[in-house]
């Protein structure tokens, strides 16, 4: 009984390991807690939007820069990523650059609660634990940067020039975490701050 009753311990220890290492964060700066409304600027406006640099976010910053343009009333219509027939006056162009930065963090779970429970009750199965896993079981912390050079131009005049920005931060595991997964979060993320700030500058 007591042996079935270490194992339990053992297998709950474990799952709650497995979800700690499997799972990602994400962060972005707070976001205001009164945020500017953005005033209309016009009816329309074509957006141009230079994203080659921008090597992570799977092509999606016009898109979503579109749509938080549209959200937030500074424009009625946002033409993009194809120009209608007869385009209105206004262009909106961004220029985007991105960067990614990786550090280290703390150690998950085995390292921090687990591993000791399990080598109380399990030595020879934690050693064996510990050797297959320790060394990709490590939270690292990526954060994610898009920077933009904004010109609104009316008819080829000059309305308003900008630079901007915007980040978000994931917390994964290097060994469990799905890349593809937790960077389309960030990008999401980042990319739409950056259309709200854009917006609250035009």
């Amino acid at each position: 009984m007591k042996y079935l009753r270490s194992c339990r311990v053992l297998v709950l220890a474990l799952a709650a390991w497995f979800t700690a290492c499997t799972g990602w964060r994400l962060s972005a700066p707070p976001r205001p807690s009164n945020p500017a409304v953005a005033r209309r600027i016009a009816e329309g406006v074509v957006l141009q939007v230079h994203d080659e640099a921008v090597d992570w976010g799977g092509g999606r910053l016009g898109d979503i820069v579109r749509d938080t343009l549209v959200a937030s009333g500074a424009f009625a219509e946002v033409y993009y990523p194809v120009e209608p027939p007869n385009p209105p006056s206004t262009r909106l162009r961004i220029e985007a650059f991105a960067s990614e930065q990786e550090r280290g963090g703390k150690a998950t779970l085995i390292v921090q609660g687990v591993l000791p429970l399990v080598i109380l009750l399990f030595p020879i199965a934690a050693v064996a634990l510990a050797v297959a896993t320790l060394g990709g079981a490590r939270v690292m912390k990526k954060t994610f940067t898009v920077e933009a050079n904004v010109l609104l131009s009316n008819s080829g005049r000059e309305l308003r020039r900008f630079s901007t920005s915007a980040s978000a931060t994931v917390s994964y595991n290097m060994l469990f975490s799905k890349k593809d997964a937790f960077e389309a979060a960030a990008a999401e993320v980042a990319f739409r701050q950056l259309g709200e700030q854009i917006a609250a500058a035009l």
